[in-house]
């Protein structure tokens, strides 16, 4: 496999689409060139398999022409150092799963759901309780998300000014001190679709806010043009709520690998 230049990723996502696959919004975004990652093909002349990772470890990939996995495609999961040692693959199929399962790595299967809201109505919000405000992400001192652990400036977005510049999303706010308490924003947005990642802080769970700024987070989507995508385990009985109860509707259920390659990890910590 090897590293093709941020260049090219136009024409490998329309040969992706070309053979009816879908990528990921996370993954298009990367193909867009909106958000960093590095994309790999077994072949530039004859591809038959594109392997695309964000900078943050959310990976998919793609078969084209029919073909089947290689030794070497597996191979450079495994061995190569531009993989990380622990890192995610979307919709992986059963094949490459028992492979996989060859090697010397702790794997682990999970089911996700993705589901979109496609009303073009906008959604009537509900009243925000006294004591509390809602309030625009790009307005909000930065330094103020710290709480939510969520990395804003690293994971999804390179930088504050990145997520200032190309994120938007809602927040509620703790007026006593200004702080946000519940937060929903885009982890990325590509092919008129905003991905969403939401969180609550724990003290202020049950109070009804994840879908307060959901819904608001909507309605700045549409208004926008763009359709809100959710994107959750299926076990996440308290997330598919939100989702279901704000009008998201099922897409796909799919299989999520999570690999660990122990080895790998202890001889770049060595």
């Amino acid at each position: 496999m090897e590293e093709v230049n941020k260049k090219y990723f136009h024409k490998i996502k329309d040969n992706i689409q070309k053979e009816g696959k879908a990528p990921f919004p996370l993954i298009s975004s990367v193909l867009n060139g909106y958000q960093t990652g590095k994309v790999f093909l077994d072949n530039s002349v004859n591809t038959k398999i594109v392997f695309v990772l964000t900078n943050f470890g959310f990976s998919q990939y793609f078969l084209l022409k029919n073909s089947e996995f290689m030794d070497s495609y597996i191979d450079f999961l495994y061995k190569s150092p531009q993989i990380p040692s622990f890192f995610h693959l979307y919709d992986a199929d059963v094949s490459l799963i028992n492979l996989l399962a060859k090697y010397d790595l702790v794997i682990k299967l999970r089911e996700r759901k993705q589901l979109r809201y496609s009303i073009p109505a906008k959604k009537t919000l509900d009243k925000i309780p006294a004591g509390y405000s809602m309030e625009d992400c790009n307005k909000i001192d930065f330094i103020k998300f710290k709480s939510f652990n969520l990395d804003l400036d690293k994971r999804f977005w390179s930088s504050s000014s990145d997520f200032y510049e190309n994120a938007y999303g809602k927040c509620i706010l703790n007026s006593s001190n200004d702080m946000p308490v519940s937060i929903c924003y885009s982890a990325c947005i590509a092919d008129g679709i905003a991905e969403i990642d939401i969180a609550t802080l724990l003290d202020y769970r049950g109070n009804g806010f994840g879908k307060m700024v959901t819904e608001a987070f909507i309605n700045d989507s549409i208004s926008k043009g763009l359709q809100a995508n959710w994107d959750c385990f299926s076990d996440n009985h308290a997330s598919l709520t939100i989702a279901t109860e704000t009008g998201f509707e099922l897409i796909k259920t799919y299989s999520f690998l999570s690999i660990y390659n122990k080895i790998k990890n202890e001889k770049e910590r060595s």
